[in-house]
């Protein structure tokens, strides 16, 4: 959508994000502000992870990393929406399939296990999550998932019930910790 804005002066086509970062700290902008705005987690992801070295010559569209990885990383959503006492599924974080196997009889199935950052699970497994509905299902799915991601990323979490006529999305743009505009889908 971006890539077709009439605000838009130019879009660029990168291979990996390594070459995008040097191909944007090469450019010459001669000395006019410029605003870039992700529009995909990978480049959410991207701008958080150079986020020191790109604000200082780019305006960023996103907060600094500490700020942006509660939102990118869904481990770190959950926990801090927990600590701030807001109902979250039931999760579980586990690091090794030693950690899976004492977690696994607290588990009332069907579960999900999902990514705590979506982009590169969902670009090589095609899907957002892995459906379990037993034992073997939840060990065979978590070591296909740990092929994909790092074991550090893996959530195990109660499947809700409600579909998508019970999720709603808010999303903000906040300056200094004050929200300036909003809205709810």
């Amino acid at each position: 959508v971006a890539r077709f804005s009439n605000t838009l002066d130019e879009f660029i086509k990168f291979g990996e994000t390594s070459d995008l970062f040097k191909l944007l700290m090469k450019r010459d902008l001669k000395g006019r502000k410029t605003l870039i705005f992700p529009t995909n987690d990978l480049l959410v992801g991207f701008l958080s992870d150079n986020y020191d070295e790109l604000s200082n010559k780019y305006i960023l569209s996103i907060s600094e990393k500490n700020i942006t990885e509660i939102a990118f990383n869904k481990r770190r959503t959950y926990e801090s929406a927990k600590i701030a006492g807001l109902p979250v599924p039931e999760s579980y974080y586990p690091d090794t399939f030693n950690e899976l196997e004492g977690i696994e009889p607290k588990l009332s199935y069907p579960v999900l296990i999902k990514p705590a950052v979506m982009y590169n699970f969902y670009k090589k497994a095609g899907k957002k999550v892995f459906l379990c509905n037993n034992k073997d299902e939840l060990y065979n799915n978590y070591r296909r998932a740990i092929t994909i991601i790092p074991e550090n990323e893996v959530i195990i979490q109660e499947m809700l019930n409600g579909g998508a006529s019970k999720l709603y999305s808010f999303a903000s743009y906040a300056s200094k910790g004050i929200i300036k505009g909003s809205f709810i889908a």
